[in-house]
């Protein structure tokens, strides 16, 4: 990646339903599972490619019998003497030669897998010439379709260690490399290639049925949260490179269980309007002359107590932040947001001063350009909740980084 690009930025309304989020995407799943179907319309859109290796050209002639549309095909063939499609690794050194060509023929519609990892194993360093073989040889004999899967493994330079032992199918530490990555494939392919899909089944993620059963995974990150910014950067790629070119969600699939009850914990977190994660967020608001801000909400806290609160804005972060107000008495919720607006992530320290003077030290580390939030009343990163002074609580922040404190309070006085 040249490093004086400009920065990626991704556009998440987290304040959006979560069914007008997610209708988009999951429109785009349905088409995935439709996906061979949909081929049967679909026509070549390119007559030749160019092999890396010795320059040669491969033509497709579009007014053959093996340039007609597949709608067209489907009409004057008998639907069983031909596949319908096929997904196979090393086509070119070990289908062609193993498979004799009129039956190569057969098939119409073809998926590769485009690994990141080998096509890009060095900071832009591409190897192009394998699958140029590989999409050449499909040309070759008569592909009427192809798909191409962009998919992980995370290249070793670019993996965010935040992600620990998952970081080689996890989201990348800069996700202008994902991409970058992205865009080249389909400037080099966009030509003769229809599809395009977006990681394999993502559904399967580090908080799967499939990792907690059987340690299998295919996304290192949280599907419900991580993977929504590199489809939109994926489809923002390829489209600037292959207008025409059709961007497919890759497959939620939750479970390999026959029961149709089961594995759809996914599909719940993301219909979940309270417990989803990626729900909490924090705003940076710039302008280009001086205005003022604040920031009211609703709430119908936990379904409980209906009220409001209003907050205004801070003009710049800071490295210590002081809240003389707080308590953890039953019936009543404080909360500590922090939110971190560098790059780098930051060590923060908390220190309660409670009313009865045993006061509370927790240390907590915050990634770059996120928020992390701390629930006071759990004894876990704040004090729990206590029936007398000591759930009276002030709450000292330090951060060895700037940063933005805001301690919304919840709660139901004598009823």
């Amino acid at each position: 990646m040249n490093e004086d690009r400009e920065p990626m930025m991704v556009s998440l309304r987290r304040g959006d339903s979560a069914l007008g989020r997610w209708a988009s995407i999951l429109f785009v799943l349905l088409l995935d599972a439709i996906l061979f179907a949909s081929f049967f319309a679909a026509p070549r859109r390119l007559a030749s490619v160019s092999v890396a290796g010795d320059g040669t050209s491969i033509s497709h002639d579009p007014t053959s019998p093996r340039g007609e549309t597949s709608a067209q095909a489907a009409q004057s063939d008998k639907a069983t003497m031909r596949i319908l499609g096929l997904h196979a690794w090393d086509y070119a050194s070990r289908v062609v030669p193993r498979i004799p060509f009129f039956e190569r023929q057969r098939i119409r519609h073809h998926k590769a897998q485009v690994s990141w990892e080998v096509l890009e194993p060095e900071n832009d360093v591409f190897n192009w010439s394998y699958y140029d073989q590989e999409i050449s040889a499909r040309l070759a004999d008569g592909a009427q379709s192809i798909l191409l899967l962009l998919d992980g493994r995370v290249p070793s330079w670019a993996r965010d260690p935040a992600y620990g032992s998952f970081a080689d199918k996890a989201p990348p530490r800069d996700l202008r490399d994902w991409y970058d990555f992205c865009s080249r494939v389909a400037e080099r392919y966009g030509s003769v290639v229809d599809f395009y899909e977006v990681w394999n089944e993502p559904g399967w993620d580090r908080d799967g049925e499939a990792y907690r059963n059987f340690g299998v995974y295919h996304f290192g990150g949280q599907v419900e949260t991580d993977y929504l910014p590199l489809l939109q950067l994926a489809q923002q790629a390829v489209k600037e490179k292959d207008p025409e070119g059709i961007v497919v969600c890759g497959d939620f699939i939750c479970t390999n269980n026959e029961d149709p009850n089961r594995g759809t914990e996914l599909f719940s977190l993301l219909f979940d309007e309270f417990g989803r994660p990626g729900q909490d967020v924090s705003l940076k608001v710039e302008a280009d002359a001086p205005i003022v801000a604040e920031r009211p909400m609703y709430f119908n806290y936990q379904g409980s107590w209906a009220g409001g609160h209003d907050s205004l804005g801070t003009d710049s972060p800071k490295d210590k932040w002081y809240f003389a107000e707080g308590c953890t008495r039953p019936g009543f919720h404080t909360w500590l947001c922090l939110q971190n607006p560098n790059k780098e992530r930051a060590e923060i320290t908390i220190d309660y001063l409670c009313g009865d003077g045993n006061n509370v030290q927790k240390k907590v580390f915050v990634e770059g350009e996120s928020r992390y939030t701390i629930p006071v009343h759990d004894p876990a990163e704040g004090i729990g909740v206590h029936d007398n002074s000591h759930g009276d609580v002030s709450i000292r922040v330090t951060s060895e980084l700037p940063i933005v404190a805001e301690r919304p309070m919840y709660f139901n006085y004598q009823g």
